[in-house]
């Protein structure tokens, strides 16, 4: 014969953790199905989000600033995030982040933004003084 314990449930600081690590990953998974970007001739679009959903499109040939960014734990997984800084953009959130990406990933979009951004400065190809 087997017998339960009753042992009463108490509601406290480690349930309410629990509960919200249990939301954490749902919008984390929700957040990764979602995020994509692309990059077109001319244009990066980057889409984010879970409950609320962002859509980000910029001109390349409007770049100023472009980054290679990684924490310590983008290196220990081999990640890289790459940032955009577009002309007449405003000051909070004046760049376009695309996060999680593997590294050769991350440095070949950087490769194929600077081009964009090094022919959508002169497009006329002309040497101007």
């Amino acid at each position: 014969m087997s017998a339960r314990l009753a042992v009463p449930r108490r509601q406290g600081a480690a349930d309410l953790a629990s509960a919200d690590d249990g939301l954490e990953l749902v919008e984390s998974r929700g957040w990764a199905r979602f995020a994509a970007y692309s990059c077109e001739p001319g244009v990066l679009a980057w889409r984010s989000g879970f409950l609320t959903r962002e859509w980000v499109i910029a001109r390349i040939d409007k770049g100023q600033g472009l980054a290679l960014r990684t924490s310590p734990f983008d290196r220990r997984a081999g990640m890289a995030s790459v940032e955009l800084d577009t002309a007449g953009s405003s000051a909070i959130g004046s760049h376009l982040r695309v996060p999680y990406l593997d590294e050769p990933q991350a440095r070949m979009l950087m490769a194929r933004l600077r081009s964009g951004i090094d022919i959508g400065a002169d497009p006329a190809g002309d040497v101007r003084a």
